[in-house]
This record gives structure tokens, sequence and C-alpha cells, in this order.
């Protein structure tokens, strides 16, 4: 496994993962407005009543496991230095471009930028995957 692939695909779900919350949320919400109707309003059998239940305990399963890998993410980020949380912040979470990265961290060199990069993606990858990401990087 590469473990600095895996870490910046992870960093870089942090959006998806957000707006997934959202998608969930608003699934859940609809299950529940037909459930709570009267009863078998909006289903034709009790297949289908039964199966609106299993999809609102999946959707809140999958809401659970969404918010702990979101809480995890950012749990390992609050452990690096403040400058490794900004370029990881700034380059995976808001995707900013290079340059607006350069100017708002005060960096010169567009390799500094990437050895920047490069040691906190390291950083972040061997917190949170554990000892053998010092084989791996």
């Amino acid at each position: 496994m590469n473990y600095f692939k895996s870490a910046e695909q992870l960093l870089g779900s942090i959006p998806a993962l957000n707006a997934a919350i959202d998608n969930i949320n608003g699934r859940a919400s609809h299950i529940a407005q037909a459930s709570s109707k009267p009863k078998y309003s909006n289903v034709k059998s009790i297949e289908q009543y039964l199966e609106c239940g299993l999809e609102e305990i999946e959707l809140k399963r999958c809401l659970q496991r969404t918010k702990n890998l979101i809480s995890d993410i950012e749990r390992v980020l609050s452990q690096l230095d403040d400058e490794e949380q900004e370029i990881l912040r700034l380059w995976y979470v808001d995707k900013k471009p290079k340059e607006q990265i350069l100017a708002a961290m005060h960096i010169e060199s567009l390799s500094t930028l990437y050895s920047l990069r490069n040691k906190a993606v390291a950083d972040f990858a061997l917190r949170y995957y554990g000892a053998p990401t010092l084989m791996s990087i």
C-alpha cells in the first residue's frame, strides 16, 4: 500500500465527505417524512414499508461512519504543526491553486511549496496509518 497516496486521497476526500453528510441527511429526511404519514400511505406492501425502515437504518450507519471518518482526519490534522495544517487544508481541502498557496503562506518558490507539502503529507500519513508508513514513504 502506498500510504502517501492514500493520505492524499483521504485528505482530498474531505469536501466530498462533507457533501455526503448533507446528501445523507436529505435522503433520511425524505424517508422520515414518508414514514411519518399514515401507515402504508406511500407504500404498496409491508415489504416496501420494511424496506423504508431498513434504508433509514442503513443511512444512519453511513452517516455515522462518514462523520467518524471526518473526525478521525480532523483529529490527525490537529496534531500537525500550524504550517503543515495550513498547507494541507489549502492544497487538499480548499483545492487552492499553487500560486494562491504560495502567496497565502509567504513561500517564494514552487519547489519549497512541494517540499513542505510532501513533508506534511508524510507526517499526516505516519500519524494516520502508523509505523508501516515509514517503509512506504
